[in-house]
């Protein structure tokens, strides 16, 4: 991330050369990718978290033997 700033506010686009630039966009996309990554492994992390107890009570409710027993 501090790349980023680094890179984005050290000089203006037309003053850099052509490799600088290119430098500063793969920059930019690098965290722009890193970003994105941190927030798609969060909200899988947090589904995950909340669905495993779910799906855990689930399990333990339909197989219980109260339950087996019950459906016959």
């Amino acid at each position: 991330m501090a790349l980023t700033v680094v890179a984005t506010t050290a000089a203006s686009p037309a003053t850099l050369p052509a490799t600088a630039r290119l430098l500063q966009l793969v920059l930019v996309a690098v965290s722009v990718l890193l970003v994105a990554g941190s927030v798609v492994a969060t909200a899988v992390g947090t589904v995950v978290t909340l669905a495993l107890p779910l799906a855990t009570s689930v399990v333990a409710l339909t197989t219980s033997p109260v339950t087996a027993k019950r459906r016959l």
